[in-house]
């Protein structure tokens, strides 16, 4: 939308379409295709987050309008005391007896009835199944409307209710009646047996049945699901069915209302002390959390409107689930000038003592805001930190809430130091504590039902006797004494414990030079084979085998020396070893072949494993396996991942088994045993006792015959990661 302001006294309203809209002191009044000068020369509009639009004027002051689609429509200037809509007309009764009808699309009023003598109206009920009004009783009149009949109820008549068609139901300030309207009728009724029972006066008044006597009614509603309707009055809250009476306790105590409605099964009371209970069904009554009090509640349609000194509220009864969905009109508007409400096609309409204003049902979305101002005198700033002398015993926090259409209608609470919230005065802004002890407070607030992020945390000294310094200097006392007690105790508990570090550090040392000593006896031995491999070639003269063996065997020299100095090394450098070392032993026998299989889920680059772990059982393989077998020889080794932390290492051979190998040995005069392999057996040991979990199984293959086919060895180890290699590995 475009609003055009001018300085000579009109405003423009482009809605896409021609319409023009004229501004006076109360209200906007849409004018179709019209432009409309006014004396207040605005010159200046804007709209604030809150929906209301600002009229800046050059000669009296600044208008807020609510809506431009609010509507004050100019009615006869009475004392109107209620309304009620019927059909498309809106009826509105006057203190003095006149009811004038409004038809809502013209927005015509015409005066259509008058009482005479000229009776206060309390309420209307549209009768079609009547051809005349009922008019037999002082309190009731009535004039035709189509084709049936309004009824009117005045004087000390307050509320009346229609039941199954037939009987007329009546709350009055003497008694609480019923009228059968159809009085011929002969066909069945629940509400027959009752209106029977309570007619006492037959002759005269046949058509009338007296249920209670002596109280003053005030409100009545019918609830034509449960076929029973409930009365306020003097006496509490009475529930009449066809059965009979009795009274609607709220916690065991009666209940004195002003006014009642009901929305399908459910029941609606304001009592007399402005508080809302609302009853579901067959469940217990419920107040309403609303710190408000309400002066009248009105059901019109699908809504539920409360009307009190601090605005007009509305629930939505279709979808009123929690009692907290009670939302602000947001009207601008007087409550005190509110005479009564309705709702017609989701159009509100507000009669006032000046006329009716019709505008839209909008909830509202405007957030006021809560600020301090100062604590005791002083200027409050978000985040400080507030400290007070000991003998400070008193805090006042002064604050504000800016809602500049209903500054009143917010309520505010605090928490002290996380208890329970304390609900402020409504018509004060200050906040006073009184007799705080020394200590840290934080002072939490909230508006309405929302917690405020501001909040104010100050601290009040403690005396001297109680300062933190003080207590800290007769605690290091009371502590310097009790040490000087616990220190003869604590030195021999760190002696012991000395003994038994340097007794662990000796063990740690034993270990590490038993380890390198193993590995000092280990290398040697495997140059010494590799040595004697290299002569043999020498004195056959075979040059090239020579030469390559001492190519390999330099490469495999410098490797072992380097892994030598380290107690973990990579697989990958493990195999690249063993590769070597199997190169040299092919060229050194004949029909000798290898095969390494290398899981393609292992990361050998990043796992480390025990240096030269796996050499001796491959040599054993070689030299006690392959090394008696006629034809080719074969040795396979596999490297494969189990689980997720584990490594396996299986070694197979096809020689002739261990047993033939040991009876063999035993032959030999120099019997040779494996001094590898017995070192290697060593290191295990000492490895397991750190809890390296190294498994090492053997397997003698043989055929269905039962004849050796060779040996196979598995090592289990836990793999280690290589947390840097692998990373740049994966950069």
């Amino acid at each position: 939308a475009l609003y055009a302001v001018s300085d000579r006294g009109s405003i423009d309203v482009d809605f896409t379409r021609v319409s023009f809209f004229a501004i006076s002191q109360f209200c906007f009044k849409l004018l179709p295709k019209k432009k409309i000068f006014i004396n207040e020369r605005p010159s200046c509009i804007m709209k604030d987050k809150r929906g209301f639009f600002w009229i800046g004027t050059l000669n009296k002051g600044i208008f807020i309008i609510d809506d431009f689609y609010n509507e004050l429509i100019p009615i006869p200037e009475m004392e109107y005391a209620l309304s009620e809509i019927i059909d498309s007309f809106l009826f509105l009764g006057t203190t003095k007896g006149e009811v004038f009808r409004t038809d809502l699309h013209t927005l015509k009023t015409e005066l259509i009835y008058k009482t005479t003598p000229p009776y206060q109206i309390y309420d209307f009920i549209y009768l079609p199944q009547l051809s005349k009004p009922f008019v037999n009783y002082t309190n009731y009149f009535g004039f035709k409307y189509k084709s049936g009949v309004i009824q009117v109820a005045t004087s000390g008549l307050k509320k009346m209710a229609l039941i199954e068609d037939k009987y007329l139901i009546s709350a009055s300030s003497g008694n609480l009646s019923m009228i059968d309207l159809s009085p011929k009728s002969k066909g069945e009724n629940l509400w027959n047996n009752l209106y029977n029972e309570f007619n006492k006066d037959s002759l005269n008044k046949p058509w009338s049945s007296i249920l209670v006597t002596n109280l003053r009614a005030k409100s009545i509603t019918y609830i034509k699901e449960k076929n029973i309707f409930y009365v306020s009055s003097n006496i509490g809250l009475i529930v009449v069915s066809s059965k009979g009476l009795s009274h609607v306790k709220y916690k065991n105590d009666e209940i004195f209302a002003s006014y009642i409605e009901s929305y399908g099964i459910d029941l609606y009371v304001l009592t007399n002390g402005g508080k809302l209970l609302i009853k579901r069904g067959d469940a217990d009554f419920i107040q309403v959390p609303f710190n408000y009090d309400f002066l009248k509640i009105k059901k019109s349609g699908d809504y539920l409107f409360l009307i009190g000194l601090k605005g007009i509220f509305f629930i939505r009864l279709k979808i009123f689930n929690q009692l907290s969905e009670i939302k602000d009109l947001n009207i601008n508007i007087a409550n005190d000038l509110v005479v009564d409400i309705e709702s017609y096609n989701n159009n509100l309409i507000i009669i006032t003592k000046n006329g009716f204003l019709r505008s839209k049902i909008i909830e509202s979305t405007y957030k006021p805001k809560f600020l301090i101002n100062h604590v005791n005198h002083h200027q409050w700033i978000k985040g400080e930190y507030y400290l007070f002398e000991s003998n400070v015993k008193d805090v006042e926090i002064n604050f504000s809430i800016l809602d500049y259409i209903k500054p009143n209608n917010h309520l505010v609470s605090f928490s002290i130091n996380g208890e329970a919230w304390k609900l402020c005065d409504l018509n004060t802004r200050n906040i006073s504590l009184n007799a705080l002890q020394p200590g840290i407070y934080e002072i939490k607030f909230k508006l309405n039902d929302k917690e405020m992020e501001e909040k104010l945390e100050f601290r009040i000294m403690r005396p001297w006797y109680l300062s933190f310094w003080f207590l800290i200097g007769l605690g290091v006392l009371i502590s310097f004494i009790l040490y000087y007690i616990y220190q003869r105790r604590l030195k021999l508990q760190n002696e012991k414990n000395k003994m038994l570090m340097e007794k662990i550090q000796l063990e740690n040392n034993l270990k590490q030079s038993l380890m390198s000593s193993i590995k000092s006896q280990m290398n040697p031995h495997f140059l010494f084979n590799a040595l004697n491999t290299i002569q043999s070639f020498i004195v056959l003269e075979d040059k090239k085998n020579a030469s390559m063996y001492l190519s390999k065997f330099s490469k495999l020299t410098r490797m072992i020396l380097d892994m030598s100095e380290k107690s973990e090394v990579t697989l990958s450098e493990e195999v690249s070893a063993l590769k070597l070392y199997l190169d040299l032993e092919k060229i050194r026998f004949e029909d000798f072949e290898y095969i390494i299989k290398i899981d393609p889920n292992l990361s050998i680059e990043s796992i480390e494993i025990p240096s030269m772990i796996i050499q001796p059982y491959v040599e054993n393989a070689i030299k006690h396996g392959l090394l008696h077998k006629k034809g080719p020889k074969l040795l396979q080794l596999i490297l494969r991942k189990f689980e997720e932390n584990y490594l396996v290492i299986e070694i197979d051979d096809n020689g002739i088994g261990r047993k033939r190998s040991s009876e063999l040995n035993q032959i030999k005069i120099n019997k040779h045993k494996s001094f590898a392999t017995e070192a290697n057996k060593k290191r295990l040991e000492i490895l397991n006792s750190e809890n390296r979990k190294i498994n090492i199984q053997y397997m003698d293959k043989v055929n269905s015959n039962g004849i050796p086919e060779g040996t196979f060895v598995q090592i289990m180890l836990p793999i280690i990661w290589n947390q840097t290699r692998e990373k740049i590995l994966k950069e």
